[in-house]
This record gives structure tokens, C-alpha cells and sequence, in this order.
């Protein structure tokens, strides 16, 4: 089982995976990556699993920046709602 990360890990954790994907570092703001600390109880697979909607929804918007509105979105939307592969 992988522990819970703290805000700082949680930032690390998605940065990691974004340089990894060669995706750009930039795509989340302060408040969304605090968003999402929040709403994912500090889990890895729920940081995995907000942060993959929120790049779907904004490819999809066609948005460059993923902030925390985006996120509550998401969550209400998405996961909270229980999406199409929830």
C-alpha cells in the first residue's frame, strides 16, 4: 500500500508523471494542485485519477491551464458523480 503524500509530495508526485508523459509542468495552477490534495484524500490512485479527468476536460475544452475550477468541476461531474469509467 503507498502511503498518503502531504501537499508538497502530492505536487511532486504529478509533476513526475507529467515529465515522464513529456507533457508540459505548467498545465495545473497553485489552487488546483491544492484542490486536488484535498479532494484526493492524499491517495495516490485518486490524485491519478482526478488529475487524468481534469487533462481530458481541458484537451477537450481546448484549455492550456487546468485551475481550481476545473477541478471542482471534475469532481462534481466526474468522480463524485460517478463518470463513464468511474
Amino acid at each position: 500500500m503507498l502511503p498518503h503524500l502531504d501537499r508538497s509530495e502530492t505536487e511532486q508526485y504529478i509533476q513526475s508523471h507529467l515529465k515522464y508523459a513529456d507533457g508540459r509542468q505548467d498545465l495545473f495552477t497553485d489552487k488546483a494542485l491544492d484542490d486536488i490534495y484535498l479532494e484526493s484524500a492524499r491517495i495516490p490512485r485518486s490524485i491519478n485519477r482526478i488529475s487524468e479527468k481534469c487533462l481530458m476536460y481541458a484537451y477537450q475544452q481546448n484549455k492550456r491551464l487546468i485551475d481550481e475550477h476545473m477541478i471542482r468541476y471534475v469532481v462534481d461531474h466526474e468522480i463524485l458523480k460517478g463518470g463513464a469509467d468511474s
